[in-house]
């Protein structure tokens, strides 16, 4: 007896320290083997998180001669992962776009254009300095699992004349996804002198976003905050968080190379209807609607690649265990890198908190991961129970 007692000891403590198996259901495409340690898609509820799509055709291991036929393929292997839970283009909710040269927006918008018909979702498009598996092109998406439950938000609720090739806003059930918003004047189609002014209109523009779908800033559940300057962080945040007086949502901070329309910030959001319910977090966790945990980016700044990335995924792990999850709760993981010669490296140890389906996942570099100079990596976590 006392040596059974022994033996299931022993187990469990083999158990606490194995990483952890994906308690959702995955997407696969029928005959894919991802190359990397994450799932094409992972289901969350209402919600599909679908890792971030490059231009390699799986049949062939190649990717396509002409940047056109590259976005045509990336889009192509975001159609095949919603196929394999019966879904299509259609379900899309919000994509990020990432190009490693903005000179190919106007190539990249008229193939998307051209596939993007059926239900446009919202789209945020940024410049970075590089993007992993030689691809010029990266898409990741959030999907509705019943495309019935996608409604465009327009500003005012006035749907306009000649629809773009994106609304302003998306509700899916209680979720309201907003395109990225830079600092433009929508009205004028100027933008303000100076950078705190510049922030304060990209707010207020996402607040018309939020305020047409019925809810506001306090509705916010994540960020995404791009800047293309580093020195700019601290009065971004400023003019940021008079926004959120209260609970601040989780966030990303992310130093890129380029942001469309001649912008030097961009910012998207998530919110939750009233019909939601926010739940209580540690302090700088993030945020918690119903089910659903967006932990917030985190770092730890100093030490090699095989530490930074160890260290920042403790993190995380302590932060869904004082919420009663753990790494196999994670749906979506979003990896910025400061050199894409880090990747092998941070897959390697990435793979040991996974063993099996790890979340859905994107991997882009960028000119500064987080606030810190000395941080090579930084991570944002998307959990479901």
């Amino acid at each position: 007896m006392r040596q059974l007692c022994l033996l299931l000891m022993v187990i469990a403590a083999a158990a606490a320290i194995l990483p952890a198996q994906s308690h959702n259901p995955i997407l696969r495409q029928p005959g894919f083997e991802p190359r990397f340690p994450y799932s094409p898609g992972v289901i969350a509820g209402d919600l599909v998180f679908i890792a971030g799509q490059g231009s390699r055709d799986p049949k062939t291991g190649r990717h396509p001669e002409t940047f056109e036929a590259q976005v045509r393929q990336a889009i192509e292997n975001m159609r095949t992962v919603l196929q394999a839970g019966n879904m299509d283009l259609g379900n899309l909710a919000s994509c990020h776009v990432y190009l490693d040269d903005l000179g190919n927006y106007g190539r990249m918008n008229a193939v998307y254009g051209e596939m993007m018909k059926a239900g446009s979702p919202v789209r945020t498009t940024i410049a970075v300095p590089a993007l992993p598996d030689e691809s010029h092109v990266e898409i990741t998406c959030v999907a509705a699992r019943d495309a019935g439950l996608k409604k465009p938000v327009y500003r005012d609720n006035k749907p306009p004349a000649k629809p773009g090739l994106f609304p302003p806003g998306m509700r899916v059930g209680n979720w309201v996804f907003t395109s990225g918003a830079g600092s433009r004047n929508p009205a004028t189609g100027q933008h303000p002198e100076g950078f705190p002014a510049q922030v304060k209109q990209v707010m207020e523009t996402l607040g018309e976003v939020l305020k047409a779908a019925g809810i506001g800033f306090s509705d916010v559940a994540w960020a995404n905050v791009y800047l293309d300057d580093a020195a700019n962080i601290a009065v971004a945040d400023e003019v940021y968080n008079s926004y959120f007086p209260g609970r601040k949502p989780g966030r990303t901070v992310s130093i890129v190379k380029t942001i469309p329309g001649d912008s030097h910030v961009e910012i998207t959001l998530l919110a939750a209807t009233p019909a939601a319910r926010f739940r209580a977090v540690p302090p700088g966790a993030g945020a918690m609607v119903d089910n659903t945990l967006f932990l917030s980016a985190q770092s730890a700044p100093g030490g090699s690649i095989e530490e930074q990335v160890r260290s920042t995924l403790e993190k995380h792990k302590a932060a869904l265990a004082a919420l009663k999850m753990d790494m196999g709760d994670v749906v979506k993981a979003h990896v910025y890198l400061k050199d894409l010669a880090d990747f092998p490296r941070m897959n390697a140890v990435y793979r040991t908190f996974f063993v099996k389906d790890p979340p859905a996942r994107t991997t882009v570099q960028v000119k500064q991961p987080g606030s810190s100079l000395s941080a090579l990596v930084e991570i944002s976590l998307v959990a479901f129970r």
